[in-house]
């Protein structure tokens, strides 16, 4: 994939780019297994970087503003999900992007 990258992605954007569901998304955030932020109380959003840490299955750090209620990790954790605890589907799904 080339060109113009958004910071963040909505669970409906990074489905598109996954080629997958929004639900997909969405479990995924609820399991642990993609880290997420609200804003606000409903909108639900992805950090690039944790994006390409799936995708890639190595962490990308990046600059991280002090915390805010607003932008909270959903489930209130602060760790990575190793690559082995994703499902299968996702796997072949991350694997068939790096291939592109």
């Amino acid at each position: 994939m080339t060109g113009w990258q958004p910071d963040v992605f909505t669970p409906a954007t990074l489905a598109e780019r996954w080629h997958c569901s929004e639900q997909h998304v969405r479990n995924m955030i609820e399991r642990g297994e993609l880290r997420a932020f609200r804003l606000g109380e409903k909108l639900l959003r992805i950090r690039i970087e944790d994006v390409l840490s799936v995708e890639t299955g190595i962490a990308v750090e990046a600059y991280e503003p002090s915390p805010s209620p607003e932008l909270d990790d959903v489930q209130g954790r602060k760790r990575r999900p190793a690559a082995a605890q994703l499902d299968t589907l996702t796997r072949h799904r991350i694997q068939r992007l790096r291939r592109h």
